[in-house]
Parts: structure tokens; sequence; C-alpha cells
């Protein structure tokens, strides 16, 4: 469970920064990915969410 664990810290930083992933729950895996569907595109906003994401602790 620790993936729903880690979905659910990045949900309130994503909340936080009104910029919210596309998730996708596998087993053993989460695959995160960023965009600014309103932009065309990666970000700043994006980036920095990743840089956020790494930083996320179980």
């Amino acid at each position: 469970m620790d993936g729903i664990k880690f979905v659910n810290k990045l949900a309130d930083k994503a909340e936080a920064a009104n910029h919210h992933p596309d998730l996708v729950v596998g087993w053993c895996r989460v695959e995160v990915v960023f965009t600014s569907h309103d932009q065309g595109g990666v970000t700043e906003k994006c980036l920095q969410m990743a840089i956020e994401t790494d930083a996320v602790k179980l």
C-alpha cells in the first residue's frame, strides 16, 4: 500500500499548488505525469511539481 500512501501525499502537494498530475497506479509502481494542458505542454510549474514529487517521503 506504499503506492497509495505516496499518491495521497502527492495529492496534498498538488492541491496546495493547484497543479494536478495524471496518475496511474499499477503493481508496485505509480506513474506521475505533470503537464499543463492549457499551455500545451510542460511548464516551469510542472518542473517544480516534479521536484516536489521526488521529495515525497513515505
